[in-house]
């Protein structure tokens, strides 16, 4: 693979195009010889980070983010603090300075990025934190019998707006953009979220809409709920993942202010 074809996430992307960093084939070279710490900065991903964790967004949908939140505060705070220092080691932790940050590169710049429905890099949370809420508020106003507002809610939630599609032909696009699918090469170099299918209450609903009149829906609300509880799980398990990878790199940061300071 040509450098040109290396996976970068946005940062990286504008970091090498303003020449804010070193190409990654000047990154490895600097490791091998360690002549030089890799200039690699940490603040902007953490501030970037801190922005998107917000924990009363997920309180919303009854999922703690509260450590989490606290870890990438924490981020934020040692980012700024090596920021300042970076660049300060003596020669003999020159090699232990470029190897931490290397494994931090992995988890920042490789194991951080997915890719949205709509084509955006992402967190991994994301993508199934959005739907999760989309779901919650589409619950919410089909209880209070809103039948219009709940389809615009769920027309945002995975790949639902494919839906003028017939099944078949929906499923097979749904199953062709799933994490772990056949040859898939959309969004496979980050950590897809699985697209929830929807399509059935959806459909429903759109005929019970156009209809008019008053309806029954009790089974499209049960049925968007069973995807509800199971997207909280799968959110629950992508915090707890990215919550460890940040007390991770929490660590290695402060390894590295160490080193560049004793």
């Amino acid at each position: 693979m040509s450098e040109e074809q290396m996976y970068l996430s946005l940062i990286e992307k504008r970091d090498a195009i303003y020449g804010f960093i070193t190409s990654p084939s000047e990154k490895i070279g600097a490791v091998h010889s360690n002549a030089a710490a890799l200039p690699y900065e940490f603040y902007e991903r953490a501030s970037s980070m801190a922005l998107n964790i917000d924990p009363n967004d997920y309180n919303f949908i009854g999922v703690d983010a509260s450590e989490l939140n606290a870890a990438v505060q924490e981020f934020k705070f040692l980012s700024m603090k090596y920021d300042k220092v970076a660049g300060k080691f003596s020669a003999k932790e020159l090699a232990r300075a470029n190897s931490l940050l290397m494994q931090l590169d992995q988890i920042v710049n490789t194991e951080w990025n997915a890719l949205s429905c709509w084509d955006d890099t992402i967190y991994p949370t994301e993508q199934v934190e959005w739907d999760s809420a989309w779901l919650t508020k589409a619950i919410a106003f089909l209880e209070a019998g809103n039948l219009n507002s709940a389809i615009n809610e769920l027309w945002n939630v995975g790949l639902t707006w494919n839906s003028f599609f017939d099944y078949e032909v929906w499923n097979y696009e749904n199953d062709r953009h799933a994490p772990g699918a056949l040859n898939l090469n959309w969004g496979g170099q980050g950590h897809l979220a699985p697209f929830v299918d929807i399509y059935g209450p959806f459909v429903s609903l759109q005929e019970k809409a156009a209809a008019g009149g008053s309806q029954n829906v009790a089974w499209e609300i049960g049925e968007l709920q069973k995807v509800v509880d199971s997207e909280k799980l799968e959110l629950e398990k992508r915090v707890g993942i990215e919550y460890q990878q940040v007390v991770q790199v929490n660590g290695w940061l402060n390894e590295l202010i160490v080193l560049a300071t004793t």
